[in-house]
C-alpha cells in the first residue's frame, strides 16, 4: 500500500512558482514593477503532473471529439476525460462530462485541491 502525505498552508503570500512557458504577468502599480503571477488552475496542473511522475503513473487519456462543418473542415467539439478516480490525476483533480445541447446527464466530481493563485 502506497501513503502520500500532503502537506498544505492556509496562505502564502511571499511564495515563488516557476513556469517553464507562457508564464503570466500582472503590473502593481505600488512598486512600479511586472510581478509573474500563476493561476490556481496552473498550480494544480502541475502538483497533479509532479504526482503522476511521483507515483510512476500515467495520466488519465482524453477524448477529443470533433465536428466536420458544410465545407467538410474540422471544429473542435466536446473534450471528454474518463471520470475513473482510478487515476491519480482524477482522484485528485476532480472531473466533468457535460455533452452539448444537455441531451445527456452531466458527470462531475469536485476537486478536494483548492488552490488560489501564486504570486511572487
Amino acid at each position: 500500500m502506497n501513503t502520500i502525505y500532503i502537506r498544505t498552508l492556509k496562505r502564502a503570500e511571499h511564495t515563488v512558482f516557476n513556469v517553464a512557458s507562457g508564464q503570466k504577468y500582472y503590473y502593481d502599480v505600488q512598486f512600479n514593477k511586472r510581478i509573474p503571477f500563476s493561476s490556481g488552475q496552473q498550480v494544480k496542473r502541475s502538483l497533479i503532473d509532479a504526482l503522476c511522475e511521483a507515483i510512476d503513473q500515467t495520466p488519465s487519456p482524453t477524448t477529443f471529439l470533433f465536428e466536420v462543418d458544410k465545407q467538410k473542415k474540422l471544429k473542435e467539439g466536446e473534450v471528454y476525460g474518463t471520470c475513473d478516480p482510478t487515476y491519480a490525476d482524477q482522484l485528485f483533480g476532480g472531473w466533468m462530462k457535460a455533452s452539448k445541447g444537455g441531451g445527456e446527464r452531466t458527470l462531475k466530481r469536485r476537486s478536494p485541491l483548492s488552490i488560489s493563485a501564486m504570486r511572487a
